[in-house]
C-alpha cells in the first residue's frame, strides 16, 4: 500500500505523492504526509503533472483524471464507461503545443487542456498480448512510451502514428524519462 507510484512538487513548494491508497500531500508543519481529498480521490494515483503556466495539478488516477486548480478539484472521465481501462491512467506529459498526453491501460489519450476534449489512440499489439502502456515522455514531436510486455513504443505526434522503438533489451518498461 505504501509503494510510491509518482511524486511531484509545485512551484509554491507543495509536495504531492501518489500511491495505491490515493493522493498524499506533505504537511510541512508536521513533516508528515496526509491523504489529500480522500472523499473524491478514493483510488490509486499513478501519475502527477504540474502545469506551471496555468497553476494546475493534473492527477492521473485508477478512475480518471482530476484537475486541482485554485483550491478546486475537478474530475474528467476519459471514457463514459467508468470501469473502462481508458480511465485507468498510468502517465502524463505535455507536448510542445501544451496538449496533455495520457497513457492508460487501454491506449494513449490526447487531451486539449483548453476545451477538455480528448482523442484516444490504440496500438493493436497491446491487445494481442495483454500489455498496457506504463509511463511516457515527450522529446520533440515523439512520445516514447514504456509498456508492460511490448517494450518501448514510439508515437509520432505530427503523423498520429505508432511504431515499435529500438530494442532496449527488455519488454517490460516501467518508466521513461527525458532530460527536459
Amino acid at each position: 500500500k505504501k509503494r510510491v507510484r509518482c511524486i511531484t512538487e509545485t512551484t509554491s513548494g507543495n509536495l504531492y505523492v501518489g500511491n495505491s491508497a490515493g493522493l498524499w500531500k506533505l504537511n510541512n508543519q508536521k513533516a508528515k504526509l496526509e491523504l489529500f481529498a480522500p472523499d473524491k480521490i478514493d483510488c490509486g494515483v499513478s501519475a502527477l503533472k504540474w502545469d506551471n503556466e496555468k497553476k494546475i495539478l493534473y492527477i492521473g488516477s485508477d478512475k480518471g483524471l482530476f484537475l486541482f486548480q485554485n483550491n478546486k478539484l475537478k474530475f474528467i472521465a476519459l471514457d463514459n464507461d467508468v470501469i473502462s481501462g481508458t480511465n485507468f491512467i498510468t502517465g502524463l506529459v505535455f507536448d510542445k503545443n501544451r496538449n496533455l498526453w495520457i497513457t492508460t491501460r487501454k491506449g494513449l489519450c490526447e487531451l486539449n487542456p483548453q476545451n477538455k476534449k480528448n482523442k484516444i489512440y490504440t496500438y493493436a499489439l497491446l491487445s494481442t498480448n495483454q500489455s498496457f502502456f506504463a509511463k511516457l515522455t515527450c522529446i520533440d514531436s515523439t512520445l516514447y512510451i514504456g509498456t508492460s510486455k511490448t517494450g518501448l513504443i514510439e508515437f509520432n505526434i505530427n503523423k498520429k502514428q505508432f511504431s515499435k522503438s529500438v530494442d532496449v533489451g527488455s519488454d517490460i518498461i516501467q518508466d521513461v524519462s527525458s532530460d527536459g
